[in-house]
């Protein structure tokens, strides 16, 4: 894997916060919060290139497991979950997970798989409260003792600095995490809103638009100490110290390795599916 230092591309896409964040927000002062919901993006692709289906667009998503795929977005969120949690661990401004999702006003909402905004995933646990559920949060909160609901999203891309125009979907290839939080009181006030991004310095080369799958593999690993830099960005924001994790860190769940030969199997399945269909409607037309 090589290593590069942050470009200055990579660098103006740093985002330092919406103008409704204060600069230094004390959070410890509208706890109990509880974490009422935490979703990513549908699929690793090009930031802000909304053409991009290199990471599986949604018609053939389902044909390959979570498990067996290294740019999974839930593995990735999964992976995030784990990492804000354990930062937070015995702080007692956050509430558990299982406190939250335990609640009789919490089971009682309606499961969904996906978030209405942008075909987002909610991560295992969690359920779907859309802007106008402020009454039934107020209950969940009603229900904690807790003051605060806070939603946390998670995104993750690719970004190539050689990019020009959106024409080129290859080549040396940097993570990038956004982790965007919002606050909210028992009443539904915003309290605060703020988008934290980071990306790595190191990268993966890619020899095509869609990674092969031990390309996959090596990108996947640049995501987890970007997730720390966006954590800490942050909890610095909130005035909070980050727990020392004296046992282990949170790792990257591992792709399923009984299913490796079939995944792979399965991504060439999917893309020459996906091209054969192209080819078929471009003849058509």
């Amino acid at each position: 894997m090589k290593k590069s230092l942050f470009l200055i591309s990579l660098a103006v896409l740093i985002i330092t916060g919406c103008a409704s964040a204060p600069e230094v927000f004390n959070i410890e002062e509208y706890g109990p919060v509880s974490i009422i919901e935490m979703y990513t993006n549908s699929q690793v692709s090009i930031y802000e290139d909304y053409d991009d289906t290199s990471g599986f667009i949604s018609k053939y998503i389902e044909k390959i497991r979570d498990e067996e795929k290294p740019l999974s977005t839930m593995r990735l969120g999964k992976l995030a979950e784990a990492k804000f949690l354990d930062a937070i661990e015995g702080n007692k401004t956050f509430l558990s997970k299982e406190e939250t999702t335990n609640v009789r006003a919490y089971v009682k909402q309606e499961k969904s798989s996906i978030k209405n905004h942008n075909q987002a995933r909610l991560i295992e646990g969690y359920k779907l409260f859309n802007e106008n559920d402020s009454q039934k949060v107020s209950y969940i909160l009603k229900e904690l003792n807790a003051k605060t609901a806070m939603w946390i999203d998670f995104e993750f891309n690719k970004i190539i600095p050689d990019q020009i125009e959106k024409e080129i979907r290859w080549g040396d290839i940097h993570a990038l995490v956004t982790m965007k939080v919002q606050l909210k009181d028992i009443k539904g006030k915003l309290l605060y809103k703020k988008e934290y991004q980071a990306s790595s310095t190191s990268y993966t080369h890619a020899t095509s638009s869609n990674m092969k799958y031990e390309e996959q593999v090596e990108f996947a690993e640049l995501f987890p100490d970007v997730i720390d830099e966006v954590i800490l960005q942050f909890l610095e924001d909130v005035n909070l110290t980050p727990r020392v994790n004296q046992q282990k860190e949170p790792e990257l769940p591992k792709v399923n390795v009984s299913s490796e030969l079939e995944s792979q199997e399965s991504t060439e399945l999917v893309e020459a599916e996906i091209q054969e269909e192209t080819a078929s409607e471009e003849i058509s037309q």
